[in-house]
């Protein structure tokens, strides 16, 4: 996936904004804004060491042409680059004469590169800063292309800082910012970075690592000494300030002729306590502020391969992956999640951990560590089906991996999406545990039809659920945290907007849903599907979900609440089944048959428009994808495409299962309950397209090229009841900032593999 622009929110230049995954609160980040000048020098850059002596600034006379720069801003490039040279060259000298260990062997050199992206940038966003600086040997700028001392090539990943100039007065401070940001994604190797702009009156110096930008009150050319300490702060970082990941190193380039995409390939060597990882390409980049997850594939030449995933974590998360990983396999390997290799924080040049800056005196300022986990597993996101039936059979089985994770290990994954629900499982050599497989492993669809596993390691789960970020631990007896640890945490709310369950979204239970009339009892089974069912599962099992009484729902009566009783939320099993159904929405509908004419009905951008444009809202009385939910059979018959009439009724069956607000079942149901109801319909439609499993085009959507509004087309296939509830445009309140990196991640997926090289 490509990273999106990340360009910072600015209140008269005072404030900025990014947003970080998912909803949860602690993963704000925060911009402090303009801190005055005694400030930024005193906590973001290094101090003079008292053996350089006090002497004055001898670069004023070095400003003057930058103050005489009027008119075209290019005028300004060459005095800027020569101040800045200068200042660096001397630096470096009395750095290398006290014999001060540096990060490299050259003096950081900054060259007008104002005309073109730099070369070899894998983010889709391509910075144009006018001049870098980049730590390279004479050797190595010699080779960049230029043309009268303006370089056109420079390579990504030999950027270690920026300046932005403006003309006259103006500030660029707000894209001094947002340059930071995609230098933090250009460079998996640097924890934080510094960034400069300047104008003919004064400059700001920019601080920017996975928290936030912070950026200095403007300072006059009067006054250089601001200037030279970011200059230090180049070559020896202040306390608590991480310039370099050491653990990563030594990028190269593959050859042209050997990308399968026709683009350069910036590899890069990882080392961790184990081993070292060489020539890893990445697959994932996230934003440069917030968790800045990226994501590393490492393929050997034996056929082997990892998964490297760095990221920072907010200290304040109760969570963390990779615990949550090893307690998943603690009784051996668990078919159907990502298999974990190796964990830890990652240590920076001195040693210590890598986090983000503290201020000098602590402040309101959330506070990140890095982290790195290697994994053994990979798979193909469920575009890459070969049909819609081997669609409906990861569904199954991936429906059973989050039961057996909920019965067997307390567990909840809570952010569901068509990014961390994959297909074509596949797993490294000597990744199952030395006990094998859990006690009581699942049954997956293949083991019901008699198919040989198609994976290694004999996994015979069609799915793999990833990314395990925002999960947490129902009470239970697996794990010994306190029953108000885990109730505080299933009280917060996180997920991807287009497959959050809607309460989730909301943060109560569904005001929509008090009516006994959107509830279903457990789908009942007829003929071959039953019969193939009591023989795996047994009639107990079956029997022991079937509702039997008269106006029971999943075994429970709803109880329509008080006026005065708050609909409180928590998180509950069933809201990562109406996440996995959402997801079944979104590749049902654009799924695109074998050798069929792509058509986009009006139904059918309506529905996709719906899932795009979904935002959380906070206490919002109904949901936008009610629109989805509330159609009729002729409804999903021109939603789909012709040819997937034959699951029309199936997506009728999961929604009236789906729709119901279960919090209000008095007693609460089993929690596995819609797990079970969604094994009985997907059951019986995958052993029904036995003969006519609809083959698909795979990695290829119907997306519409356009989006509609919602309200563009009426709706007379609703269920009339509840028609009050989705008429209308789409709302259209600001987002909250923390909402916004997992819509905009969405957006940045394309078609192509996760996991996988």
């Amino acid at each position: 996936m490509s990273a999106h622009s990340c360009a910072p929110r600015l209140d008269s230049g005072a404030e900025s904004m990014a947003s970080a995954s998912g909803i949860q609160n602690s993963d704000k980040v925060q911009h402090s804004g303009f801190l005055p000048v005694e400030e930024f020098v005193r906590d973001h850059l290094t101090p003079q060491p008292k053996s350089w002596g006090a002497r004055r600034s001898r670069w004023r006379k070095k400003t003057q042409r930058i103050e005489e720069a009027t008119g075209a801003e290019y005028k300004m490039y060459s005095p800027i680059c020569k101040l800045l040279n200068a200042i660096s060259k001397s630096t470096y000298e009395k750095y290398r004469n006290k014999n001060v260990e540096l990060p490299y062997n050259n003096p950081i050199v900054f060259l007008d590169h104002h005309s073109v992206p730099s070369a070899h940038c894998d983010i889709e966003f391509k910075p144009v800063p006018e001049i870098v600086g980049v730590f390279a040997s004479k050797e190595e700028i010699d080779s960049y292309t230029s043309i009268r001392n303006v370089y056109s090539d420079v390579p990504s990943y030999h950027i270690a800082t920026f300046c932005e100039g403006k003309p006259k007065t103006i500030s660029g401070a707000d894209q001094a910012m947002r340059y930071t940001c995609q230098l933090l994604e250009l460079r998996p190797d640097m924890p934080g970075v510094y960034g400069l702009c300047v104008n003919t009156k004064n400059y700001n110096i920019v601080w920017s690592d996975s928290s936030g930008p912070v950026t200095s009150a403007p300072i006059e050319w009067d006054d250089l000494k601001p200037l030279e300490a970011y200059i230090r702060s180049l070559y020896v970082p202040p306390k608590g300030h991480h310039l370099w990941d050491p653990s990563i190193t030594s990028p190269t380039l593959l050859p042209l002729a050997e990308c399968p995409d026709k683009k350069l390939k910036v590899h890069w060597n990882i080392k961790t306590e184990e081993r070292e990882y060489k020539d890893c390409v990445r697959i994932h980049i996230g934003d440069g502020w917030g968790r800045r997850t990226t994501v590393f594939m490492h393929d050997d030449s034996s056929g082997n391969f990892a998964v490297i995933k760095d990221s920072f974590r907010d200290d304040r998360r109760r969570y963390e992956e990779a615990s949550l990983l090893k307690h998943i396999h603690s009784e051996g390997t668990f078919p159907g999640v990502v298999r974990l290799i190796a964990s830890g924080e990652v240590a920076g040049r001195d040693g210590s951990p890598i986090e983000t800056a503290r201020p000098y005196v602590e402040k309101e300022v959330d506070h990140w560590t890095k982290k790195r986990i290697v994994m053994g597993s990979r798979g193909s996101q469920l575009y890459a089906a070969e049909s819609v039936r081997e669609v409906l059979m990861t569904m199954y089985d991936g429906n059973e991996v989050l039961r057996a994770l909920v019965n067997e290990r307390d567990y909840m994954h809570r952010d569901v999406s068509i990014n961390n629900f994959l297909t074509n499982a596949e797993h490294a050599r000597n990744t199952l545990a030395a006990n094998g497989f859990i006690k009581n492993r699942p049954l997956f669809i293949d083991d019901i039809l008699g198919i040989d596993s198609p994976n290694d390691n004999e996994d015979n789960c069609r799915a793999l659920i990833i990314d395990a970020d925002n999960s947490a631990l129902l009470p239970g007896p697996t794990h010994d945290h306190s029953l108000k640890y885990v109730n505080e945490e299933l009280a917060s709310r996180t997920g991807t907007p287009r497959y959050i369950a809607r309460a989730v979204a909301s943060g109560r239970l569904l005001k929509d849903a008090i009516d006994t009339r959107i509830y279903s009892r457990m789908p009942e089974l007829e003929g071959k599907a039953k019969e193939v069912y009591i023989k795996t599962y047994g009639q107990d099992a079956y029997d022991a979900y079937t509702d039997v009484t008269a106006n029971t729902y999943h075994g429970s009566k709803f109880q329509k609440p008080s006026k005065d009783i708050p609909l409180l939320f928590s998180h509950r099993p069933d809201h990562d089944i109406e996440s996995l159904f959402w997801v079944l929405v979104e590749v049902v509908i654009s799924a695109l048959p074998l050798d069929a004419v792509d058509k986009h009905p009006p139904f059918f951008v309506q529905t996709w428009n719906v899932m795009e444009q979904h935002t959380i809202i906070y206490d919002q009385p109904s949901d936008s994808r009610s629109y989805i939910l509330n159609l009729v059979e002729d409804g999903w018959e021109e939603t789909l495409h012709p040819k997937l009439s034959p699951i029309v009724e199936m997506m009728m069956m999961l929604t009236s299962q789906v729709r119901p607000e279960y919090g209000l079942l008095d007693p609460p149901p089993k929690k596995d309950h819609l797990h079970e109801a969604f094994r009985r319909i997907l059951l019986e439609q995958i052993l029904a397209m036995e003969d006519d499993p609809i083959p698909l085009t795979p990695n290829m959507s119907r997306k519409p090229a356009t989006a509609q509004k919602i309200g563009q087309v009426g709706a007379p296939r609703l269920q009339p009841a509840l028609l009050k509830v989705v008429n209308g445009s789409l709302p259209t309140r600001k987002r909250k900032a923390e909402d916004e990196e997992a819509e905009r991640n969405y957006k940045a997926v394309k078609l192509t593999n996760l996991y996988c090289s």
